[in-house]
């Protein structure tokens, strides 16, 4: 499965531009955010994805963060519409007749996508998700897993009830903690209307099976 890494390289190569000109393309001061991408140190953020997608508007905005086919939008083949790419070893939307039976196995979900997300002892880095987007974000079914997206972060998490009508509580179930016995991922209370968009978790799959 392709890594955030294994996106930003794809998108610079297709670019033909190096990593400095890349940088200077989206409005970045240094290359070190795609050094930090590239060395594994973090994933593509919001902001940096935003910039690629308001540049690239050929590549879908959910490929660009989470590598979820298909790559490009509806009715381009390409990243600058001229130049065809299909990276090796990509799953298929599920509704794909190359989806290798996955579709039989999660029918509610709509693509698969790698796991790069810490915090939840279910799935593990480098797992297999099927997930589906979720059009009502204000009626999230609280014990679920989703994965959260908000303008500053993005997280795979638990969704319970709030302590208002009006917000979430993200929990993580990995039982990590610090020496002091304080929680390595703490339950995060967030507002409703600050989640730009959420993806259901409908299965996972390990890469070895």
């Amino acid at each position: 499965m392709v890594t955030a890494a294994e996106r930003i390289e794809f998108i610079r190569s297709q670019a033909d531009m190096n990593w400095s000109d890349l940088a200077r393309f989206l409005g970045l001061t240094t290359q070190q955010t795609f050094s930090d991408i590239r060395k594994g140190k973090h994933g593509i953020s919001t902001k940096l994805a935003n910039r690629i997608a308001e540049k690239f508007p050929n590549l879908r905005r959910e490929w660009i963060m989470f590598g979820v086919e298909p790559i490009y939008v509806q009715g381009a083949s390409s990243l600058a519409g001229d130049i065809a790419y299909t990276p090796a070893g990509y799953l298929p939307v599920l509704n794909s007749k190359d989806s290798v039976g996955l579709a039989n196995i999660f029918p509610k979900a709509e693509a698969m996508m790698r796991n790069e997300y810490h915090g939840m002892q279910e799935y593990s880095i480098g797992m297999l998700l099927a997930v589906r987007p979720i059009q009502d974000i204000s009626n999230l079914l609280y014990g679920s897993d989703y994965l959260i997206e908000t303008a500053d972060f993005t997280l795979l998490r638990k969704v319970q009830s709030g302590s208002t009508p009006d917000t979430y509580t993200l929990c993580a179930t990995s039982t990590e903690a610090y020496p002091d016995g304080r929680q390595l991922y703490e339950p995060i209370e967030i507002a409703k209307d600050k989640i730009l968009r959420a993806y259901a978790i409908c299965g996972s799959v390990s890469p070895q099976q």
